[in-house]
């Protein structure tokens, strides 16, 4: 039985007589056949139909023929194309074919590596010809990936993936080029409809992806390049990439439920009618935003159809609301327009000396106004359409185009500088057609941003007594943070060696880790890549890797490094920065930096280090190896100060020579940065000391376990009083962090260690000399470097309820209170210590007895 149209059909089942038997009785049943489903031909260039709950393509139920049985799983060795393009895939790999889940009651699906597939799996087939050049495609998946990353749906082009040669769609949403991408990052961790979209000719910045109904904004990279896909020595691999070295990688892990790939960009409207159509097959139209035209209804393929007229690419003239063109202009369709049914529209107009029908595209003659009469006759599967009309003026002026290119990802920190030119030469005109919340145009040509998101621009140009007004031109693009990516260099490997390479992503502003896993790929040589890891293979000469980063809210960011395979092993050198344990920004301080804990060898051989380059003469490096330190240096030693910078950039440099067993590891340059001393710099460095976390908990363990007697209150607003409001109070200026007995405020002020007990050498000392006078001695800022602003307040008392300040002023008689000059000959009175600070020295200007018998000396601190 074949379904042909929607409806209800009563089927009757009969049997003859024979020569033994009589004739059965005959029984009847009846069809409901409707128009949920579409069929091949419901979709213009559908060329590759793949489908989880048919995977033989015959539209019957599946059956055990259909699959393989291999150790425990079921596998398919072929998945049939539905289309009737005969493009099927197949993998005659058993250890690499998708397996089959039935879902037990929930949907069937194929799944590609992770726990219950094959690691590595994919699948193979031809490359249709009508994909070769720069044509245009449109592919669509229902699935999910069980990770984030670039995992690649499908890879076609060059066998070799020669750059630029290759268009590969990725999990992420991204499509790649080799030599270039458009990024986007919706990845479908969860079960999701990603479309993936280009127009014949289209940049790679034109690249659109859609996932779940909802448009998305790339970051595109070479973005005006157009690809060149080859018609012979091509493949098309699905599950799988192909790296520029020729080797395979970037494979998928996740579940894929049905696909659809089509030789052209479908237009808006079918795409909507392919996502209403997978989405309430695979019970996904909750998904669907509001407003897409079948979230609550399901589309048809067949009965009654309607037009929907526009002109999106015509301009509109203000003055009556008509659309107009040029008799120079070239035969067009009126884009936006479309059949519900998908099939194609057909014109006619009123006066074909005015504007005739040319080959299904209308062309303009002469100068005057017609109306276009639009139709869709219908099929065996829908009815004629009613005609729709459109009246169109054709101007003798000659007509223009605007030329404005696509736009890459923007710093919202920076003004962008608009270039867009009219073919007659006229001046563009610019405005912000959406987010001009975040965007503004500034002195006619550029755009002031004042926040992150997505933003168009429109350029439009309105024509003179010569030329028609441009039909406008927009750019979408997204302003983002900008991104600072450190790739470490990689030394020399041997054949076959595995190695890990390392990436890490900044802000480049506040220079502050960022949560974001760069991914790598080979772009040249032989070697492979597998998330983290490099295998080398066994041919020498150089490799090239490509790390890349990206996120919804920071730019795009890649680097490369490039090593040679040798016959000797490689090692490497692990520098931790930005992380636990790592070296990082530090404020100005008499702690020492323990430099030699930051980085190892992976073959145990020792690391040398040096200071690559200071701004200023800031550090200096104590020792070497396993016990190197970074001490702040004096002014002696060449120390200045800061000047009119904010901060002072050092790059330290780690080596490990090679020998008979390993090639020299690559040198490793970090840089760091040191700050002004400040409440903001002290907190900040410490949430990366490796015992950050250990020392939060025991405090929070403190406080929580006092809360009736410290007062703890609901900190974080959910409602009850546990240990997370007790870590709140971690980095207050009020509280031990450390439990020394001394707080965060007096660590900072006296030079002190705020995750170790060190109260016995950062307080403030007596000193005794037997003569009846009180002395006190403390390290503090020097004021040159007291960006904070600490107050450092000696007062005297000789009852311990009022209190006599010190100041310069008042120094000796007048406060009681005289500072000792312990400086020798140098300027000022206290002793120049290290990181900015200085050791001073307060005494009572008489004894106690002379006092009255009592006499008490004490320092204060107070900041802003």
């Amino acid at each position: 039985l074949n379904p042909v149209g929607a409806g209800t059909a009563t089927i009757t089942a009969s049997c003859d007589a024979s020569a033994g038997f009589n004739a059965a009785i005959s029984k009847t049943f009846t069809v409901t056949v409707t128009d949920y489903s579409p069929y091949p031909e419901s979709f213009t260039g559908l060329i590759m139909w793949l489908d989880a709950k048919d995977v033989n393509g015959d539209g019957l139920s599946e059956s055990s023929s259909d699959f393989l049985s291999v150790g425990g799983k079921t596998q398919i060795s072929s998945w049939g194309d539905r289309s009737g393009s005969s493009n099927s895939l197949g993998q005659g790999t058993t250890s690499i074919q998708p397996v089959y889940v039935p879902g037990n009651g929930s949907s069937p699906v194929l799944v590609f590596g992770g726990s219950q597939g094959n690691s590595g799996a994919f699948m193979s087939g031809s490359m249709p010809s009508s994909l070769s050049g720069s044509n245009g495609m449109t592919f669509i998946v229902v699935g999910q990936a069980n990770a984030s990353g670039q995992g690649r749906f499908l890879q076609f082009g060059s066998n070799a993936g020669t750059a630029g040669q290759i268009l590969g769609l990725s999990q992420s949403g991204s499509f790649d080029f080799g030599n270039g991408s458009n990024g986007f990052t919706a990845n479908m961790t969860s079960s999701a409809i990603g479309v993936f979209r280009r127009a014949a000719g289209a940049s790679y910045a034109e690249s659109e992806f859609i996932i779940n109904g909802v448009a998305q904004v790339g970051s595109p990279v070479s973005g005006s390049t157009v690809p060149n896909l080859p018609s012979s020595t091509n493949e098309f691999l699905f599950g799988t990439g192909r790296s520029g070295n020729g080797n395979l990688s970037n494979p998928f892990a996740g579940q894929i439920k049905e696909v659809m790939l089509f030789s052209s960009a479908l237009d808006d409207f079918s795409v909507r009618r392919a996502e209403g159509y997978l989405a309430w097959k695979w019970g996904a139209q909750s998904l669907l935003p509001n407003g897409h035209p079948f979230k609550t209804s399901r589309p048809l393929f067949g009965g009654t159809q309607t037009i929907t007229l526009a002109a999106t690419n015509l301009p509109t003239d203000p003055a009556d609301g008509k659309k107009f063109i040029s008799i120079f202009d070239d035969p067009f369709v009126l884009e936006g327009s479309y059949a519900t049914s998908g099939l194609p529209l057909v014109y006619t107009t009123s006066s074909s000396s005015i504007l005739e029908v040319q080959s299904g595209k209308l062309n303009p003659l002469s100068a005057g106004e017609v109306t276009v009469s639009v139709n869709q006759p219908g099929n065996n599967r829908y009815s004629a359409a009613i005609q729709k009309q459109m009246v169109v003026k054709i101007l003798a002026k000659r007509s223009q185009a605007i030329t404005f290119g696509s736009i890459g990802e923007q710093r919202f920190d920076r003004l962008l500088d608009l270039n867009a030119t009219s073919s007659a030469g006229l001046p563009v005109t610019f405005e912000v057609s959406a987010g001009s919340n975040i965007a503004n145009i500034v002195n006619s040509t550029k755009v002031k941003f004042s926040g992150l998101g997505s933003v168009t621009v429109k350029a439009t140009q309105a024509g003179n007594n010569e030329y028609v007004a441009a039909a406008p031109v927009t750019q979408t693009f997204l302003v983002k943070k900008p991104m600072l990516l450190i790739f470490d260099p990689v030394g020399d490997m041997g054949r076959g060696q595995t190695f890990p390479v390392r990436a890490k992503a900044f802000d480049l502003v506040t220079r502050k880790p960022l949560p974001i896993m760069p991914t790598f790929s080979v772009t040249a040589g032989s070697a492979t890549a597998n998330g983290h890891s490099i295998t080398c293979g066994n041919s020498l000469g150089q490799v090239t890797i490509k790390a890349s980063a990206t996120s919804s809210t920071y730019q795009t960011t890649e680097q490369s490094q490039t090593f040679n395979v040798t016959n000797k092993d490689g090692q490497w050198i692990v520098f931790k920065q930005g992380e636990k344990g790592g070296l990082r920004d530090l404020p100005l301080s008499r702690k020492p930096i323990p430099l030699g804990k930051f980085a190892t060898t992976s073959s145990g051989l020792p690391v040398t280090y040096s200071i690559h380059s200071q701004s200023k003469t800031a550090l200096k490096l104590i020792g070497n190896g396993p016990k190197a330190r970074l001490g702040f240096a004096k002014s002696s030693e060449g120390f200045t100060g800061f000047g009119s910078d904010d901060e002072i950039t050092i790059l330290v440099k780690a080596v490990s020579a090679g020998n008979g067993s390993y090639n020299a590891a690559a040198p490793i340059v970090r840089e760091i940065k040191i700050k002004k001393p400040s409440r903001t710099a002290f907190f900040d460095e410490r949430r990366y000391d490796e015992r950050f976390d250990t020392m939060r908990t025991k405090f929070a363990q403190r406080i929580f376990n006092k809360r009736s007697a410290n007062g703890l209150d609901d900190l974080n607003g959910d409602g009850s009083i546990t240990i997370e409001d007790a870590k709140l109070l971690f980095d207050s200026d009020h509280f031990d962090s450390d439990g020394d007995g001394v707080s965060n405020l007096l660590e900072r002020a006296f030079g002190g260690d705020s995750l170790t007990n060190d109260r016995r050498s950062v307080l403030p000392r007596v000193i005794n000399k037997k003569d009846g006078k009180q002395r006190l001695s403390f390290l503090k800022y020097q004021d040159a470097f007291n960006e904070e602003g600490i107050e450092y307040i000696v007062e005297r008392s000789t009852d311990l309820r009022t209190w006599t300040k010190w100041t310069s002023g008042t120094d000796g008689a007048a406060s009681g209170i005289t500072q000792l000059d312990i400086n020798g000959g140098a300027a000022g009175k206290g002793k120049e210590y290290v990181g900015g600070m200085e050791r001073v020295v307060f005494e009572t200007h008489q004894t106690a007895a002379a006092a009255g018998g009592k006499q008490y000396l004490r320092v204060r601190i107070k900041t802003k």
